[in-house]
């Protein structure tokens, strides 16, 4: 049994130093991305998933979208005559609960100082934890003609590996 478990390891060795490109191992980070453009009257905060190489953005545009890095952040944005408040947390891949792959929480979100009741409190934005229904991928304030504005919640059953975020739904709200 000896032999075979250090035949193991030799392969192994060998396998990662000869083809270091077939000894990677897939990794996956859940984050957040962000658009103000005040010139159209649209902002935007997305579901942002970096499997391996690839960055996948939840957003209508990657024109003026950047990541948001790991921390604290608190986003403002003026859209039309309104503004946009946001506090977010963009935590790393990490042990404990539910983070394993990142997490994205959004601690506040208001229009005019008025609460937009878009994400429950304390649960993960872009990331489904412990039998939640669905996960918030996307949420967007943006002016209409005449001076509205109004919001685009978006939200999908899961996210695998295979397919990405599965049954996506958006629901639009005139706000004012």
């Amino acid at each position: 049994m000896r032999h075979v478990h250090l035949f193991t390891m030799a392969m192994t060795l060998f396998v990662t130093s000869a083809f270091p490109l077939l000894a990677r191992a897939d990794s996956i980070e859940f984050g957040a991305a962000t658009r103000c453009d005040q010139r159209v009257g649209i902002f935007e905060l997305a579901a942002l998933v970096q499997f391996n190489e690839q960055i996948t953005v939840v957003s209508s545009s990657l024109q003026g979208t950047r990541q948001l890095p790991h921390g604290t952040h608190r986003l403002q944005c003026e859209v039309k005559d309104k503004l946009v408040n946001a506090a977010v947390d963009v935590y790393p891949p990490s042990n404990g609960h539910c983070m394993g792959a990142g997490y994205v929480v959004v601690r506040s979100f208001t229009i005019d100082g008025k609460n937009i009741a878009t994400f429950p409190s304390d649960s993960p934005f872009n990331f489904k934890c412990l039998g939640e229904e669905r996960m918030a991928i996307a949420v967007v304030v943006r002016s209409l003609a005449g001076g509205a504005i109004e919001i685009e919640r978006c939200t999908a059953d899961d996210w695998t590996w295979e397919s990405g975020y599965k049954a996506v739904s958006c629901v639009r709200e005139k706000i004012s």
